[in-house]
C-alpha cells in the first residue's frame, strides 16, 4: 500500500515539475497549474503573444480556429480537462496545451456524466468506459482504522 501511495505523489510531483518546465516555454499563461485541487477557482489562459487569442475545449477535443475564445476567467469546481491553443488568423500559432485539475472530494460521487463514451478501441470493438467508484472501495477502511 505504501508504495502506491509513493507512487502516486511521486507521479503528481512529476507532473507539476513537468508543468513549471513547459510554463516558461509556452507561449500561453495559465493562472493555475494542472494537479489536485481542493477549492473551487477561476482559471485565465492568456497568449503571451501579441496578436494571439486563446481558444479553448473541455470536452478533450483539439482546439479549433472557430471553437469557443476564452474572454473571461473559467470557472473550475469540479475535475476538468482544458485543451488550449493560441491562434492568429485562423491559424494555430502555438502547440495545443492541456492541464487536468482533479477534484478528489469528488472522485466519489463521480458517474461519468459528460465524460466519453468509450475509452478507444480493441481489436476492432469500442471499449466502453466506466467512471463510477466502486461503492464497496468507497466505504472500506484502511486497515488498523476503525
Amino acid at each position: 500500500m505504501f508504495a502506491r501511495v509513493s507512487l502516486f505523489v511521486q507521479l503528481i510531483v512529476a507532473s507539476q515539475t513537468l508543468d513549471a518546465v513547459r510554463a516558461e516555454r509556452s507561449p500561453l499563461s495559465w493562472s493555475a497549474e494542472g494537479g489536485l485541487k481542493q477549492n473551487a477557482f477561476e482559471l485565465r489562459i492568456d497568449s503571451k503573444l501579441s496578436e494571439g487569442k486563446v481558444i479553448y475545449t473541455t470536452n478533450e477535443a483539439a482546439p479549433a480556429a472557430n471553437g469557443t475564445p476564452l474572454e473571461t476567467p473559467l470557472k473550475i469546481g469540479s475535475t476538468t480537462i482544458i485543451r488550449a491553443q493560441s491562434f492568429n488568423g485562423g491559424r494555430a500559432v502555438s502547440e495545443i496545451e492541456t492541464r487536468s485539475f482533479i477534484f478528489p472530494a469528488a472522485a466519489l460521487e463521480q458517474t461519468g456524466a459528460g465524460f466519453p463514451k468509450s475509452w478507444g478501441v480493441n481489436d476492432g470493438k469500442p471499449v466502453p468506459a466506466y467512471y463510477e467508484m466502486a461503492k464497496a472501495l468507497s466505504r472500506t477502511r484502511p486497515r488498523g482504522r476503525n
